[in-house]
């Protein structure tokens, strides 16, 4: 009888932690989501900001985006 109870509180206990990093990583990646779509919404007004003062056309855009899609890719 007690090893049965020994096995409840322990089984118990893991599935208590289980659920808390669980939650941590939920919670974790909704704040990271928020920080990029943040991120994202910045620099897609300062384009467009840019594009509208004229100071950049469609190609400068274009250009623009190729240089960040390469110089990441030779980062990772």
């Amino acid at each position: 009888m007690e090893q049965k109870q020994i096995t409840a509180t322990y089984a118990e206990a893991v599935m208590a932690i289980k659920e808390a990093i669980l939650e941590s990583r939920y919670r974790a990646a909704r704040l990271v989501n928020k920080e990029v779509l943040a991120l994202y919404y910045a620099i897609g007004g300062y384009i467009s900001v840019q594009s509208r003062a004229a100071r950049w056309g469609s190609k400068r855009i274009t250009g623009t985006v190729l240089l960040i899609h390469v110089n990441n890719r030779t980062r990772n």
